[in-house]
């Protein structure tokens, strides 16, 4: 299993851009979706809750909260030290803001994912990667030609996150869906540190090989992402951002290539971002994938090379 952990582990650093694809619809009944979540929250005293910090200089102050983009129902996160940074906060910060409308969403990742390549994907795999890449999508009743016409990072995840899908995980209850809800209840605005074309050109960094290797490991080890997305969630609602970093900094070791593209270049230009927030007086609510506040090189790494302490908030 820890083999699996490694591989797998490194895919599931691209929640965010694997949920681009399903076009969650945040919800719209704000007063009524708060009063179930407030029960949910109730729960959460009797737990350590996910890890928040904090960077701030006279008249600022930053909250860094470490993202689950996609969550079981009735998980209860929401701690009162997070909720209460929420809504101190006037401005909510997400990596990207992700269009309400699911046309326009899926336009943009059509343009984005569809391959130049004449050669359809599945000719691109050798004999025996095409023949495991089939039955994985026959296991799941996907036609075989299905990603064809797509470039390989789409398949891979696709591949990845539809077992965590069918285990009953959704981006409508991921961290990011309820944080949007609540700001619009009460009014706060909600920037974000990317655009939607930024995030998905992402992948344009990640060469074929890079992401025809992402996607046979999708393949190979599809059947564990939801046992490691259970273990991510188990550390991240613990508190336990060591143990987070340590899973993340193995499945790096397999994934340089995604590691830098999808993790190390945004730290850094994120960390850059952070910097110049500070000149806004008054607090600030940041969210992003907990993966880029925990293990190396992690944003809080970049905030200190430029001079920035970062402390994390006691529970």
């Amino acid at each position: 299993m820890k083999h699996a952990f490694k591989s797998a582990s490194a895919s599931l650093l691209l929640t965010a851009a694997c949920f681009l694809g399903l076009s969650p619809a945040y919800p719209t009944a704000a007063s009524a979706t708060i009063a179930l979540d407030q029960r949910e929250d109730a729960a959460a005293l009797s737990t350590p809750g996910p890890a928040l910090w904090v960077l701030k200089d006279d008249d600022s102050i930053i909250y860094l909260f470490g993202s689950i983009h996609a969550l079981r129902d009735g998980v209860p996160w929401l701690t009162p030290t997070i909720r209460q940074a929420f809504d101190d906060a006037h401005t909510l910060v997400l990596e990207t803001i992700i269009p309400e409308n699911a046309g326009a969403m899926q336009a943009k990742l059509m343009q984005h994912a569809t391959s130049s390549d004449a050669k359809p994907l599945s000719d691109r795999l050798q004999p025996e990667d095409r023949a495991a890449y089939h039955a994985a999508l026959a296991f799941y009743t996907i036609p075989a030609a299905a990603f064809d016409r797509f470039q390989p990072w789409y398949a891979a995840t696709n591949l990845s996150m539809l077992p965590a899908l069918q285990a009953g995980y959704n981006p409508a209850r991921g961290v990011e869906a309820r944080l949007t809800m609540l700001a619009k209840g009460s009014g706060k605005p909600v920037e974000a540190l990317e655009t939607l074309d930024q995030q998905l050109g992402i992948f344009a960094k990640i060469s074929d090989a890079a992401q025809i290797q992402y996607l046979n490991d999708s393949v190979k080890l599809h059947a564990e992402t939801t046992a490691m997305f259970d273990k991510l969630v188990s550390y991240w609602l613990g508190g336990e951002a060591d143990a987070l970093g340590e899973m993340m900094n193995a499945a790096l070791q397999s994934s340089p290539q995604l590691a830098e593209a999808l993790l190390y270049q945004r730290n850094e230009n994120w960390a850059e971002q952070l910097q110049a927030r500070l000149e806004r007086p008054g607090a600030q609510f940041v969210a992003v994938g907990a993966g880029h506040l925990s293990g190396d090189r992690n944003v809080q790494y970049y905030l200190a090379q430029r001079g920035l302490t970062v402390e994390r908030l006691a529970d």
